[in-house]
């Protein structure tokens, strides 16, 4: 390995940061060599506890035997394949795997390589499922405010998250947008706030023209965008009433949510509701290797197979085998340890503990399972929000790394709007003495903020 000061200079100027400003890329962003359980170490020796897991994808946490070792094996059977031409074995049986623990209505399994991929496929296979059906008009997506699906150009444009989007708002195409499921923002009774979402989005499609709309995409739990949103009871239910009536696809985006995060396999089983298009990744594999997952009901499915259409889509790397063995070992776990249990549990406690908090910027904590949200404002009464050039989610992130745990801080998609955003979404595998430590450190630095900024 290089010696640590020359791996310092290289961190400067030869890597783009992932969504973060070159200055604290190049001087203050940990490198790191090692990992296990749900703490990772840099190379100066400190251990941080992942409050974050990853991006809210190593749910299984590191070092995890079992997955690597299926990554190994599969790298001595079969170590590429690309699935325009044949499938491999790991392909195959992962698609059988994710279809026994999918909605009972679905049925077929695209494999890409990241969750923007995935949506990008997703916006993709709805316009040619209309386009094959003979209704050639619909190729428009809504989406809602405070929402991210990703980094690329189309499933950016079904994003609404100012800070992502707008360098790139010549680029985007014209995707509506109807307001988010946010009863903390909301004076309306809960069920009834899940009505008058349901009937705007309705008159959005009449507005829009329904002939030209073809899928509604939504994050059953809004992550990063808004700080673990949790939609009202009846909400789901209602809007998939409405797709249905206009023969829009409902496309569940559960990137973040797939996979245990929020105590059920998948977000939707809390409200018992099937879309007819579903995406997947972060969790799949728990980090291990890139892999994501498109699953479409069994009623697109016939569409393609009664016209033999072929999906006009195909990505290199799409169904790695060895990928897909990281899946299925992954699965595995999931299901043979019930690890969605594990996030219930473990996130009761950190919710609840969040919630005992006496800090006067803390205007809501929210989330299901271990997917939790703490909204920062200058008033309680009025959740009135910080100022933009008062970084008060950052300042909060930044010095719980300091203190040995990461988590995520930030502005929310809607700044003016929501405010300050702190995410708590660790690996499911989190001792009870880091969770301890989590509690802690929060604590003490959102009192910090408080003193700096109120």
């Amino acid at each position: 390995m290089n010696n640590k000061s020359h791996l310092k200079k290289l961190r400067k100027n030869i890597v783009w940061p992932h969504s973060a400003n070159i200055s604290y890329y190049g001087t203050k962003a940990p490198i790191l060599i090692n990992c296990h359980g749900s703490t990772y170490t840099d190379i100066n020796g400190v251990q941080y506890i992942d409050a974050l897991a990853g991006v809210a994808n190593v749910n299984l946490g590191y070092g995890q035997d079992k997955i690597i070792d299926a990554m190994k094996n599969q790298l001595d059977q079969l170590s590429y394949n690309y699935s325009s031409y044949s499938i491999s074995v790991p392909e195959l049986e992962l698609a059988e795997s994710l279809l026994n623990i999918l909605p009972e209505n679905m049925g077929r399994i695209f494999f890409g390589t990241g969750g923007s991929e995935a949506n990008e496929t997703a916006i993709k296979l709805a316009r040619q499922y209309h386009y094959i059906s003979d209704n050639k008009k619909k190729h428009r997506i809504i989406s809602r405010k405070i929402s991210y699906h990703g980094a690329t150009l189309g499933a950016l444009s079904a994003t609404s998250f100012l800070v992502r989007t707008r360098a790139f708002e010549p680029l985007l195409l014209d995707f509506p947008k109807v307001n988010a499921a946010y009863p903390y923002r909301s004076d309306d009774d809960e069920l009834d706030l899940g009505v008058q979402l349901a009937q705007e989005f309705e008159q959005t499609i009449k507005n829009e023209d329904a002939d030209t709309i073809s899928a509604f995409i939504a994050e059953p739990v809004v992550g990063m965008a808004g700080g673990a949103i949790v939609p009202p009871s009846n909400y789901m239910k209602n809007i998939k009433e409405i797709c249905d009536k206009y023969n829009v696809l409902l496309i569940f985006d559960e990137i973040i949510t797939g996979f245990g995060r929020t105590g059920k396999m998948f977000a939707t089983e809390h409200w018992n509701v099937e879309p007819d298009i579903m995406t997947m990744g972060k969790g799949l594999t728990s980090g291990y290797s890139p892999l994501s997952a498109v699953s479409t009901s069994k009623k697109i499915n016939e569409i393609f197979e009664d016209s033999d259409s072929a999906f006009m889509h195909g990505i290199t790397y799409g169904g790695h085998p060895v990928s897909c063995a990281a899946g299925q070992a992954s699965l595995d776990m999931y299901v043979k340890k019930n690890m969605s249990n594990y996030a219930v549990t473990k996130g009761d406690v950190l919710i609840n503990a969040f919630k005992e908090f006496k800090h006067n910027l803390i205007g809501d904590v929210r989330g299901l399972g271990l997917l939790i949200g703490i909204e920062l404002v200058s008033d309680q009464k009025s959740k009135k929000p910080f100022k933009l050039n008062q970084e008060v989610g950052k300042f909060v992130a930044s010095k719980s790394l300091e203190k040995g745990v990461k988590i995520y801080g930030g502005k929310g998609a809607e700044p003016e709007l929501m405010g300050d955003l702190v995410i708590i979404s660790p690996p499911f595998v989190i001792e009870s003495t880091q969770i301890d430590k989590i509690i802690e450190v929060v604590d003490e630095t959102i009192s910090s903020a408080e003193k700096e900024f109120l």
